[in-house]
């Protein structure tokens, strides 16, 4: 919408998060007592093999999901970097030490962790609150409400890792770090913690910090993004990001769609029930961004059925003796932009766009003739705002 409708230059990234807690027990964990026990191989050769190992798992599944992706009609091309974690690295290790250099971070027992509880008070002291973000109250969180599962070595239970020791036989990174209590440089063999990777990346891939829109699940609002803007301040001493948007679940039988719970469907299954990854798109973008949405076969059928009758009543209307006139159009594209605007309020977008369709199809008995620089007119305006509907919600209204 931002580009097709409102005309805007989109600078869109989009990262991916190839090492994390699961990747790493995926690419290495069932493999893990073979490579330690090779005395053949030095610590060097076997972290080597490690890291080719989390790569080589990681880029099978980074490609299904580019594949997916495309069947939405999200193609790789549309963005300007699809930057991986680990090849931010270096930038990382840089923002964790300007943290623990400004005071919000401290090593401890191999690990680098982020002093949730001075930057809260910090926080106060400017103006603003950590927790916000998410609507949390953090003055009545209680030890006992762990933001993080990895902060047993912290000094509070609400501190959360930024650089993570290594484990035996995981893959890691050597990290020089200056100890601001000590004065002195210890190196940590381990790897970044997941919430700094977003807050080095996006600083190195924009222009202009902070950026306009950060986007992600209402999941991630805390503590993940509400860390992100925690670590920014702290070592950037400024936002990451001017608006925050959060999309809300997919819903099967009134609970989230997640690979934990294993109800979940894939586009292939879904293909499978007759539903096209054409269709799926229709279901999401006709759906609010920022509600729930239960997704079953009866929902997809719905859509099915809508998307069907847009396309017959949009052929039948361009292969119609006449050609009924436009007087509506711009009404209809005012109103379709006004919902647009509103928050992306894409169910009111489309059900002005399916009423003006579904009008226009009435009137296309009217007797024009074909040959007639009315038909051309018309022909040609509805032809432009149709197109103009399609590229916002990127769905082809006319392939049956």
């Amino acid at each position: 919408w931002l580009k097709n409708g409102c005309g805007y230059t989109v600078k869109w990234v989009m990262n991916v998060t190839d090492v994390d807690d699961k990747t790493i027990k995926g690419s290495c964990f069932s493999e893990k007592q073979d490579i330690v026990g090779d005395v053949s191989l030095s610590l060097d050769d076997i972290n080597k093999s490690n890291l080719s190992k989390l790569s080589v798992f990681t880029e099978k599944y980074t490609d299904l999901f580019f594949q997916d992706l495309s069947k939405v009609s999200i193609e790789k091309s549309s963005f300007v970097s699809l930057p991986k974690a680990t090849d931010y690295i270096g930038e990382m290790k840089n923002l964790i030490q300007k943290i623990v250099n400004n005071g919000f971070g401290y090593v401890s027992d191999g690990s680098v962790y982020f002093d949730v509880l001075k930057y809260a008070e910090y926080a106060k002291g400017n103006g603003f609150t950590y927790g916000e973000l998410g609507h949390v109250d953090f003055d009545k969180m209680e030890e006992t409400d762990r933001i993080s599962e990895d902060n047993f070595d912290t000094r509070s239970k609400f501190d959360f890792v930024l650089w993570k020791a290594k484990k035996q036989g995981e893959p890691f990174w050597s990290f020089d770090i200056v100890d601001k209590k000590s004065g002195e440089s210890v190196c940590l063999d381990g790897r970044p913690g997941w919430h700094i990777e977003c807050s080095a990346m996006e600083k190195s891939l924009f222009d202009t910090f902070p950026f306009d829109i950060h986007s992600g699940g209402v999941d991630l609002c805390f503590p993940h993004h509400e860390d992100e803007i925690a670590q920014s301040r702290a070592g950037y001493g400024e936002d990451p990001a001017r608006y925050w948007v959060h999309n809300e679940h997919l819903m099967i039988d009134g609970k989230k769609m997640s690979k934990s719970l294993g109800n979940f469907y894939t586009l292939e299954d879904l293909e499978v029930r007759g539903f096209s990854s054409d269709l799926v798109r229709f279901f999401l973008v006709i759906n609010s961004y920022g509600k729930k949405v239960n997704l079953s076969d009866e929902s997809l059928g719905g859509a099915k059925t809508m998307l069907e009758r847009l396309r017959k009543n949009i052929i039948k209307i361009r292969e119609s003796e006449g050609f009924p006139e436009c007087k509506e159009l711009e009404k209809s594209k005012r109103r379709f932009e006004k919902a647009m605007n509103n928050n992306l309020n894409t169910p009111v977008a489309i059900a002005e766009f399916f009423g003006f369709i579904k009008k226009m199809s009435k009137m296309s008995a009217l007797k024009i003739a074909k040959e007639s620089e009315s038909y051309k007119n018309n022909k040609i305006c509805f032809s432009e705002y149709v197109d103009y509907v399609e590229s916002v919600f990127g769905v082809n209204f006319i392939t049956l």
